[in-house]
């Protein structure tokens, strides 16, 4: 019930803070009943989790999660309540730390056999950067211990690989895009004599698949260097037909020899000298001069109005800001704690202005009441508008930065070179 209740509430808080740009794949999600356990990427702290259950509003996504956070018994109270389950981690050191995973996967695969969907983030742990480490084997237990345990669950579990992008996820208003890929092949890799699935090659088919979803920018000793070339494809703004294409150009990253990485570092501190990454977005630059930024010429003439109708909204967002700059040191939690915040503020606010202004000077043809009902919803619908043109804002901002950076002839060569500086040597 607690889920049920949360999940539009939760909603309209993700959507509110990221620019959900596409769901691709949706044709791949079972129907609800069929017992599915979820494999995804993990960048964005709690983000992670709230974004998948928005995204499968008719599935109730059951959560493993770290088992630390359990302690307070009023949080685990809601925790429980929203289906979430503790996992147990080395650093947790406990005992009997084998015996407390097993009982939760146990619980889990009890789930799965009333046709739940388990979540997992089979890399262990949030990570900020764009790529994807070495998989933890917890999915491999559980689909082990599902087959053994109910022959149903052999035949009708579905494993289904998720692949989130987000372009800023500590940034209000930018983009995030879902992929979806099909359902995983699992009962292929089980082991003819056994009948149990190898967990070297279970964990290769999991990692095969969601780097066909996700960005994974290797080698990870060069990412910092490499970022910026796959942040200007601008990958949470490519549709699928697109994707395979811009995907194979991030492959190669991984396979380029050490005297070409030292030549992309180079071109790298040429280029972040000339302000690219301080002055101007490389998403916003793009490749060329061609495929710099476009749009948002317009939300300057409408800013007044919706500056004027969002105008309680702005100083509750700027107090969230310096209160997140404050509180929030891993750059992984700033957009959960925004959200979250941002979720149980603006209501109350929200509240406070309508009833006042319904107590003080209420519409007299609807009387307090409905003049305390209408504001309420005029100021959700307000906020609404606010973000879809924050985003379309930041996109001019954008604009006129990758013009200015264009027209300097300099800055667009030091920044041309570091882009063919990859591109001659991952053709």
């Amino acid at each position: 019930m607690g889920y049920g209740l949360a999940l539009p509430w939760v909603a309209a808080g993700v959507t509110r803070f990221h620019r959900t740009v596409e769901a691709d794949g949706l044709e791949h999600v079972p129907a609800p009943g069929t017992p599915t356990i979820i494999v995804a990427n993990h960048q964005n702290g709690l983000m992670d989790p709230l974004v998948l259950c928005t995204l499968l509003p008719h599935h109730q996504i059951h959560w493993l999660t770290r088992s630390d956070i359990f302690y307070n018994p009023v949080v685990r109270f809601f925790l429980f309540s929203f289906n979430m389950l503790p996992i147990f981690r080395r650093r947790d050191r406990l005992a009997d730390i084998g015996e407390r995973n097993q009982r939760i996967f146990e619980i889990c695969v009890e789930r799965l056999n009333l046709g739940a969907v388990i979540g997992l983030f089979p890399e262990g742990n949030h990570h900020g950067e764009r790529s994807l480490r070495p998989l933890k084997r917890g999915v491999i237990d559980m689909l082990n211990l599902a087959q053994t345990t109910h022959a149903n669950l052999a035949e009708n579990t579905v494993l289904l690989p998720v692949g989130l992008d987000y372009e800023d996820y500590g940034t209000l208003r930018r983009r995030l895009r879902y992929r979806i890929g099909a359902p995983i092949d699992w009962k292929s890799l089980r082991d003819p004599e056994t009948g149990q699935l190898p967990a070297n090659n279970t964990s290769r088919a999991i990692t095969a698949a969601l780097k066909e979803l996700m960005v994974d920018v290797q080698p990870a000793k060069q990412y910092p260097s490499l970022l910026p070339y796959v942040q200007a494809l601008r990958t949470t703004e490519v549709g699928p037909d697109a994707w395979p294409e811009v995907r194979g150009r991030i492959e190669r990253l991984g396979q380029l020899p050490a005297e070409a990485l030292a030549r992309i570092e180079a071109a790298w501190a040429a280029a972040a000298a000339a302000g690219v990454g301080r002055d101007v977005r490389p998403e916003d630059l793009g490749r060329t001069a061609e495929n710099a930024r476009r749009g948002g010429h317009w939300t300057a003439v409408v800013a007044p109005v919706i500056l004027a109708l969002n105008a309680f909204n702005i100083g509750l967002s700027a107090l969230l800001q310096a209160q997140a700059k404050q509180r929030v040191k891993d750059v992984c939690f700033v957009s959960t704690f925004k959200t979250a915040a941002g979720m149980a503020a603006f209501p109350i606010l929200w509240a406070i202005v309508a009833g006042l202004v319904a107590g003080l000077a209420p519409v007299a043809a609807l009387g307090a009441g409905w003049t305390f009902v209408f504001l309420l919803a005029g100021q959700t619908i307000a906020s609404r508008l606010g973000v879809w043109w924050w985003g379309h804002r930041l996109d001019a901002r954008g604009r006129r930065a990758a013009a200015r950076f264009w027209r300097d002839e300099e800055k667009a060569g030091i920044w041309a070179n570091y882009v063919n500086t990859i591109e001659s040597t991952t053709a």
